[in-house]
C-alpha cells in the first residue's frame, strides 16, 4: 500500500444548506439533470446521532440525509462520490466525516452542510470511521488492492489498513498494517489508549492509539468481523461475526465478549440467524444491542450476556446493517433499507422514516398514470402518487422468512388489478384502488417475470416454466415447457398473438399466445436474457442480455436485424416509447441509454442511479421515462427537458 498523503481542500462544489419547507421538497434535492422528481430516498446503510442529539445522519445510495433529531424532518442531503460506507460525527459535533468507495474521506460542516475538506490515500473502500475519545484523531479502516506477483497470476488481493489522521489539520499521523483483508470495524477503548480493529481475515488487532504499535491479536474468529464495541466502563470488548457452515447449511453467528485487560474470553452470545452487522452499547452501559443481516435486532444484558429482548422488526426484511443509540439514551435507531426508531427502554417501535426503501426490482405505471408501483427486494410493494411523489401505500407488510424479493409487477389493462410476482409466495393479485389482496395463485412457482396479455384476458408468469392464467377465473390455461433455465423475461406482441420468453441460457422462445404451441427458437445471446420488448407497431422484438448486447429481431421471421453495443455492463431493462421512436435500455452500472428505435443509432446517456437499472417504463403520453433501480429510487426523466450535455460527444 502506498503511504503518500494526499490532502485536498475543495474550492468548488460547495453544497448549500437546504431548509425544510414542505414534506415533498426533499425529492427535488440534488436531482440529476433532466430528472423531474425522485421517489424514495435510497437504501439506508448507516445511522449516526450527533453528540448534542440535534441531528441524525443516514447514509444511503443517494447520499447522506441529515434529519432534525427532534422533528425528524429532512434538513440536508450531502452527496459525494458514490455511497458513503461509513459516517461519524466529531466529538464537538461541528464536523461530520464520511468515507467512500474510492478511498475518500469527506469532512462536512454540520451547521451549513458545506464540504470543508477531503482526506485521501491510495486506498479503496473506507469501511469504518471513528474519532478518538479526546477528539484529536480520526481513525479510518480501509481495503486496498495490491498486485500479487507470488504466482505471477496478476490477481488483485485486498489487504486492510488503518489510517490515523490529525482531526484538526487532516494530516496523516500513522498507517497501521497487519490485517490481510479489509478492515471492517474499529473501536476505541473508553480511555482512548487502545484502538481495536476487526478485519475480513477474522482477526481482532489491538493497537496502541498514540504510537500505532500492535499490542495483541485475537485469532479466535474464523470469518470476517463486521462489528466491534467497547463497553462504557472499558472492561469488555464485544465482537460479532458470521460464517456459513457446511454441510448442514447453517450460519454460525456468535457475539464474543472479551476481557480487555487479560484478553480472556468471557461469554459467547448465541441466537442470531445471520451475519452480525452491528454492535452498540447503550449510553448507560446496561444493554448491548446487536443486529444481523436477516434483520433481527437483539438486546442483551451487558453484564451477564443474557438475552433481554428481540425487537419485532417489519421493515428490515432485507437485513439490518447499522444501529445507533441517541446520546440521551432514549432512542435506538436501526438502518436496513428502511430506518426505524425504537424506544430504548421498552423496545417498542416508535416510527419509520418515510422514503427509505429496499432495492427496486420492478416498477409499473397504472394505466391512468396516477400511480407508480414499485416492487422491493424486501418483499414489499409500494404505491407512489405520480403528481405529489408521496408514498400512498405499502402492500405486503410483515416479517417474512428467507428471500422475500418481489421480482415483477404488472397492471391489468383495465387498471383494476395489480399483480405481483414473489420468489416465495407466487403471484398475488391486489385491488389497484384499495390495495387490498384479492387472490393468490399458489401454483405459480418461483416467479421471475410477469405480464398481462394486451386484451387483459391472460396473466402470464415465468419461472422454471411458463404459466398462462385466465385473468377472470384465475384458472391455469396452459403450462409451456421447453426452457432449460429460469425464464427472466416475457413480452406479448401488441396484437396479443405471440408470447416471447427469454431465459438464463440466452435463448428466446416464441409461442402462440392462444394455443401455447411453440413457434420458434431465437439464438444469438450467449447468456441470460433479462429484458424483452416489442416495438409498438409489432415489427421488432428487442432483447437485452447479460452479454451487454441488445438485439433487434424481425418479429415475423425471427431473424436478427441489428445488434446494439455500447453498454459496459449487463442490460437489465428495455422499454419502447409509445410512438415507437425511442428504445430505452438500463444496465448494471446504473446507466440508461436512449437509442433511435428505427436506425439503432445511439442518441443519449442518462446518468443518475447508483446501482443497476432494473426496470424502465414510459408514461402513456411518452413525455416521462420512469426508471427504477436497486439503489431504492425511481427517477422521472422529462424527455423534452433533457440537457444537451448528456448527449454523446
Amino acid at each position: 500500500m502506498k503511504t503518500a498523503f494526499i490532502l485536498t481542500i475543495l474550492t468548488f462544489g460547495i453544497f448549500a444548506f437546504v431548509a425544510h419547507t414542505a414534506a415533498q421538497d426533499y425529492q427535488q434535492w440534488h436531482l440529476p439533470e433532466g430528472v423531474k422528481a425522485r421517489f424514495g430516498k435510497g437504501v439506508a446503510h448507516r445511522v449516526q446521532f450527533s453528540p448534542d442529539n440535534t441531528q441524525l445522519a443516514v447514509t444511503t445510495t443517494t447520499g447522506i440525509w441529515i434529519y432534525d433529531a427532534e422533528t425528524l424532518h429532512e434538513s440536508n442531503l450531502l452527496t459525494g462520490p458514490g455511497i458513503a460506507f461509513s459516517v461519524v460525527y466529531s466529538l464537538d459535533g461541528s464536523t461530520l466525516a464520511s468515507g467512500y468507495g474510492d478511498g475518500e474521506i469527506r469532512l462536512w460542516d454540520t451547521r451549513t452542510g458545506r464540504l470543508k475538506q477531503i482526506l485521501k490515500q491510495h486506498t479503496k473502500r473506507v469501511f469504518s470511521l471513528l474519532y478518538s475519545p479526546d477528539g484529536s484523531t480520526l481513525a479510518s479502516g480501509h481495503s486496498t488492492g495490491e498486485y500479487n506477483n507470488r504466482y505471477r497470476t496478476g490477481e488483485i488481493l485486498e489487504f486492510g489498513e488503518i489510517h490515523l489522521w490529525d482531526a484538526s489539520t487532516g494530516e496523516l499521523k500513522h498507517t497501521l498494517k497487519g490485517h490481510t483483508k479489509p478492515v471492517y470495524s474499529l473501536a476505541y477503548s473508553a480511555g482512548g489508549s487502545t484502538l481495536a480493529s476487526g478485519g475480513g481475515d477474522g482477526k481482532i488487532q489491538l493497537w496502541e492509539a498514540d504510537t500505532g504499535r500492535l499490542k495483541r491479536t485475537h485469532s479466535e474468529h474464523d470469518h470476517a468481523i463486521y462489528s466491534l464495541a467497547y463497553s462504557l466502563d472499558g472492561t469488555t470488548l464485544a465482537s460479532g461475526y458470521g460464517i456459513y457452515v457446511n454441510p448442514n447449511g447453517k450460519w454460525d453467528n456468535t457475539i464474543h465478549l472479551w476481557e480487555t485487560h487479560t484478553g480472556e474470553h468471557k461469554h459467547s452470545l448465541v441466537g442470531h440467524i445471520n451475519v452480525i452487522t452491528s454492535l452498540v452499547y447503550a449510553s448507560d452501559g446496561t444493554t448491548l444491542a446487536s443486529a444481523d443481516a436477516s434483520g433481527m435486532i437483539r438486546l442483551w444484558n451487558a453484564n451477564t450476556g443474557a438475552l433481554k429482548q428481540t425487537l419485532a422488526s417489519t421493515g428490515h426484511n432485507d437485513g439490518a446493517s447499522s444501529l445507533a443509540y441517541s446520546p440521551d439514551g432514549n432512542t435506538l435507531v436501526s438502518a436496513g433499507s428502511e430506518v426505524q426508531l425504537w424506544d430504548a427502554h421498552t423496545g417498542e417501535h416508535i416510527q419509520t422514516l418515510i422514503g427509505h426503501t429496499a432495492g427496486i426490482s420492478s416498477l409499473a405505471y397504472s394505466p391512468d398514470g396516477a400511480t407508480i408501483s414499485t416492487a422491493g427486494t424486501d418483499g414489499m410493494v409500494r404505491l407512489w402518487d405520480t403528481n405529489t411523489g408521496k408514498l400512498k401505500q405499502i402492500l405486503g407488510t410483515g416479517p417474512r422468512t428467507g428471500r422475500a424479493n418481489v421480482s415483477s409487477l404488472a397492471y391489468s389493462p383495465d387498471g383494476t388489478t395489480l399483480a405481483s410476482g414473489d420468489w416465495a409466495v407466487g403471484i398475488r393479485l391486489w385491488d389497484a384502488s384499495t390495495g387490498k389482496p384479492k387472490h393468490t395463485l399458489k401454483r405459480s412457482g418461483t416467479v421471475q417475470s410477469l405480464v398481462y396479455s394486451p386484451d387483459g384476458t391472460t396473466l402470464t408468469n415465468g419461472s422454471s416454466e411458463i404459466h398462462l392464467w385466465d385473468a377472470s377465473t384465475r384458472e391455469l390455461k396452459h403450462t409451456l415447457k421447453g426452457h432449460t433455465h429460469w425464464v427472466y423475461a416475457l413480452a406479448y406482441s401488441p396484437d396479443g398473438t405471440t408470447l416471447a420468453s427469454g431465459d438464463g441460457d440466452g435463448v428466446i422462445h416464441l409461442w402462440d399466445a392462444d394455443t401455447g404451441e411453440h413457434i420458434q427458437r431465437l439464438t444469438g445471446h450467449t447468456t441470460y436474457v433479462f429484458a424483452l420488448a416489442y416495438s409498438p407497431d409489432g415489427t421488432t422484438l428487442a432483447s437485452g442480455s447479460r452479454d451487454r448486447v441488445i438485439y433487434f429481431w424481425d418479429a415475423t421471421t425471427g431473424e436478427p436485424k441489428q445488434t446494439l453495443k455500447g453498454h459496459t455492463s449487463q442490460v437489465y431493462s428495455l422499454a419502447y416509447s409509445p410512438d415507437g421512436t425511442i428504445l430505452a435500455s438500463g444496465d448494471g452500472e446504473g446507466i440508461i441509454r436512449l437509442w433511435d428505435a428505427h436506425t439503432g443509432n445511439y442518441k443519449q446517456t442518462l446518468e443518475g442511479h447508483g446501482f443497476n437499472v432494473s426496470s424502465l417504463v414510459f408514461s402513456t403520453d411518452g413525455t416521462i421515462l420512469a426508471s427504477g433501480s436497486e439503489d431504492g429510487t425511481v427517477l422521472l426523466w422529462e424527455l423534452g427537458q433533457l440537457p444537451t450535455i448528456l448527449k454523446p460527444k
